[in-house]
């Protein structure tokens, strides 16, 4: 594994843990029956995570950065396997950041700033409905870049055999022209 692989992973498996501890709140929200204690700690923690100090926000933005300079990085040299897997990374990243940006930070303003006499408290408690939505669906855009990196590899290891064994037989086959080969054990 290269730096830009090591880097895509990692920034990838932050975002993974950053939004696998929103599930713990989100997956009260939109998998178990709705109740008014669970919407108040969905509003408290929401609250907590947009009132973040800002170094905290810059350092998922820079992490934001890393994870398609990594991918971009791989992209640059361009052949099956950067297209098919660096590319479907590529495609779930932006897919993820489109979330976010449409998605997710709207929410977050609704939940906390929300607009005196538009906002109802229904408005609040689908937004924060819709944030759950939002933040599960990038964590299985994440997990989807982690598999494709992951079949990425597979890949390129099982072409990394396929190649040796085409040298190994040419190699034989170059010494049995020449007369120098020994019986292997096929043709015993």
């Amino acid at each position: 594994m290269g730096y830009r692989t090591g880097a895509l992973l990692a920034s990838t498996c932050f975002f993974c843990g950053i939004l696998f501890v929103c599930f713990n709140v989100d997956q009260r929200i939109l998998f178990l029956p709705k109740t008014e204690e669970r919407t108040q700690d969905a509003f408290a923690f929401y609250t907590i995570f947009y009132n973040a100090p800002s170094a905290i926000k810059a350092l998922m933005h820079g992490m934001m950065g890393v994870l398609v300079l990594a991918i971009i990085l791989k992209l640059s040299k361009w052949d099956e396997s950067a297209m098919y897997f660096d590319g479907g990374s590529l495609a779930c990243a932006i897919f993820s950041f489109a979330l976010y940006t449409s998605t997710s930070i709207p929410a977050l303003r609704t939940i906390n700033e929300p607009v005196p006499d538009v906002d109802t408290p229904e408005d609040l408690r689908g937004a924060v409905e819709l944030l759950g939505a939002s933040n599960v669906l990038c964590l299985l855009l994440m997990i989807g870049i982690i598999f494709l990196q992951a079949g990425q590899a597979w890949a390129q290891s099982i072409e990394r055999k396929a190649i040796l064994q085409i040298e190994e037989e040419d190699r034989l086959e170059r010494e049995k022209v020449s007369g120098k080969a020994p019986e292997t054990k096929k043709e015993k």
